[in-house]
């Protein structure tokens, strides 16, 4: 696997072909969202110039709605009761209910149960694996992906698979 991306090239370009998942989707649907994205991508010049909040949203939000996550993620939800090592960018859930669920609990840590995944946004030059600029110390991304390391395959989205 190259460095600093999450997915090899192999599984982007071949292996997501075999899964039930990606089999599922409606050519349809498929046309649908890659023209959204194009959209998404053409109003930015240069992804590269953008720093983390700047790609958040305008490319990370965007994208996560294209998916069909809109209304069923939360931001900046910290894991731990102290501290803030652990506090990734996104809880996502598999629906309004289940994030309606979660958002009655008074403690950002009761809400990890009812996601169905967590997500950590980096500047668009940054590497997936890697540390931000100016972010010594934070190993969110690890914790992220152990916090998150349920079912994903199932979860990229609640309407985009249906």
């Amino acid at each position: 696997m190259p460095q600093g991306t999450l997915f090899t090239e192999d599984f982007l370009s071949e292996g997501i072909a075999g899964t039930d998942a990606w089999r599922e989707v409606a050519a349809e649907t498929m046309v649908a969202f890659r023209q959204n994205l194009r959209s998404i991508f053409a109003g930015v010049a240069n992804p590269a110039s953008l720093n983390e909040p700047q790609t958040e949203e305008r490319i990370i939000r965007p994208v996560l709605h294209a998916l069909g996550w809109e209304g069923c993620y939360s931001v900046q939800e910290r894991a731990e009761v102290k501290g803030r090592a652990s506090v990734p960018d996104y809880l996502l859930f598999a629906d309004p209910s289940a994030f309606a669920q979660a958002d009655r609990k008074s403690k950002s840590a009761q809400r990890y149960p009812f996601a169905v995944a967590v997500g950590d946004a980096k500047a668009w030059s940054v590497g997936l694996d890697r540390r931000g600029a100016g972010a010594a110390g934070d190993d969110s991304i690890s914790k992220a992906r152990s916090l998150g390391s349920r079912n994903i395959s199932k979860s990229i989205s609640p309407g985009f698979w249906a």
